[in-house]
């Protein structure tokens, strides 16, 4: 019995050391941006494809194995035309949303039968029924509001004033080259 635990532990870890090599491939991020143009109440959106010496590139499409392969044809807007760059990352707000009802669900069941337990004079849990009535109940209610707070949140995004000036632009180029398509 004594060999078999540090056997098994490291068959287990095995696989782990397999794949922490790197594989030479960085999975690319995509980010979406919204570009307010000056003296035009509309605003030109997509993926931020290429930052150029003086210009933005943005791709409409919404294939992403056609960015990877280069057979997009963007959008290049002029940094003279450009009043303000929002950018945000692709599906950010979806994973918020998530993330915030997981960890609501999780505090609402942990912390449930812990508040019936401290008010209860008698054994509270006579059931499984109570004690998962316990648990479910402040966690949906509180994954409900995670989700709100996880949606609030993943909707912020990463402002650039431009203001049409090339001082600005060049000034924001790597902090925009980080977020674009095509380093």
């Amino acid at each position: 019995m004594k060999r078999i635990i540090p056997v098994t532990i490291i068959l287990l870890l095995f696989p782990l050391s397999l794949s922490s090599q790197d594989s030479g491939t960085q999975k690319i991020k995509y980010y979406n941006a919204w570009i307010s143009i000056n003296n035009d109440p509309g605003k030109v959106k997509g993926l931020l494809y290429e930052i150029n010496d003086s210009s933005v590139s943005l791709s409409n499409l919404l294939n992403f194995t056609d960015h990877t392969t280069g057979f997009t044809e963007p959008v290049n807007i002029d940094f003279s035309n450009i009043d303000v760059i929002k950018i945000q990352k692709d599906r950010k707000v979806a994973k918020s949303v998530m993330t915030g009802m997981i960890t609501g669900f999780i505090i609402g069941g942990i912390s449930g039968p812990l508040i019936v337990r401290m008010g209860a004079s008698q054994p509270p849990f006579a059931t499984p029924a109570q004690w998962a009535s316990s648990v479910m109940i402040p966690g949906a209610g509180l994954a409900i509001c995670g989700s709100i707070a996880g949606g609030l949140i993943g909707s912020f995004k990463i402002k650039i004033p431009v203001n049409g000036s090339f001082n600005k632009f060049n000034d924001s180029r790597n902090r925009l080259k980080n977020y674009s398509i095509r380093k």
